[in-house]
């Protein structure tokens, strides 16, 4: 499968069918892979564009710069070289905000937004929650610095470091979450490069866009959100869908932060419909 040369890494995509062009762009800490169940139902009609974030499965970054803008200018590029001129982005969580500051930056080029589990806005509460980890973090290393033995040299970690990292993203999952997919999600996190972390968490608690911003997008917009999501709540869906205009909201029971692995005929359902709304 192809990749694509930036100047700070390359980024790895997949294509599948043939139609009007349909971008899915996944959170933070996962890769292409989390789209599994949407990749299939969508190539029949669509040609599918899939591909990792810089930073994230096959994709590699010379640089630690995560920001929104970045990841957006990454989507830019790669849809600038396979020649895709206007498409529907379908974003998840962190894709979402990508997605949103993706429009800001090409409108001419976003014929649609679908934003799953996603937000508008900062969150303090888990801004603190998440600053007070990397404090833990960074103690537990300086710690262990008189242990080097302790030091994984492939992952650029400590344990402890690893461990609080992973325990951040079992917020992600719902009590409800199939037991496989669960087991599925565990081992694919194995993948990641948790020396990102940090820098990833960062951009993604200080990333905002503003009320007047979202009230000038004039599009379809379609938000989904799990009832039981932590880490994105249905309020939050909610000021997103008071802000856009033309916006639709729909809140997805026995679902969490995961919502197209845990729910995945029900989201692919809402997106068919909204794209047949749309004639697309």
């Amino acid at each position: 499968m192809p990749s694509l040369k930036i100047p700070s890494g390359s980024i790895y995509y997949e294509i599948h069918g043939q139609g009007p062009p349909l971008v899915f762009i996944h959170g933070a800490w996962s890769s292409h892979k989390w789209w599994k169940y949407q990749i299939a139902n969508f190539a029949q009609k669509y040609r599918v564009l899939i591909y990792d974030l810089r930073g994230h499965g096959q994709s590699l970054s010379f640089i630690n710069e995560f920001s929104i803008p970045s990841f957006a200018n990454d989507l830019n590029l790669i849809l600038k070289n396979i020649g895709i001129e206007e498409t529907v982005l379908v974003g998840w969580s962190l894709g979402g905000m990508i997605a949103i500051e993706y429009f800001l930056q090409q409108p001419q080029k976003t014929k649609a937004l679908i934003l799953i589990s996603t937000r508008p806005q900062r969150q303090p509460i888990w801004k603190r929650k998440m600053w007070l980890s990397y404090l833990r973090a960074r103690l537990n290393l300086m710690m262990n610095l008189s242990a080097p033995r302790k030091f994984n040299l492939q992952e650029a970690t400590f344990p402890d470091e690893k461990l609080l990292g992973q325990e951040e993203i079992k917020k992600m999952f719902s009590a409800t979450i199939n037991p496989e997919v669960n087991e599925w999600i565990k081992d694919d996190l194995k993948n990641f490069t948790w020396q990102n972390f940090w820098q990833i968490a960062k951009n993604l608690w200080d990333w905002e866009i503003s009320q007047e911003k979202l009230a000038k997008i004039h599009m379809p917009i379609l938000i989904l959100v799990g009832e039981k999501d932590q880490i994105t709540p249905p309020s939050l869906a909610q000021s997103l869908q008071q802000a856009m205009p033309h916006s639709q909201s729909f809140t997805i029971k026995e679902a969490g932060h995961l919502l197209p692995l845990e729910q995945p005929e029900i989201v692919n359902n809402h997106i068919g419909e909204f794209l047949k709304s749309i004639n697309y």
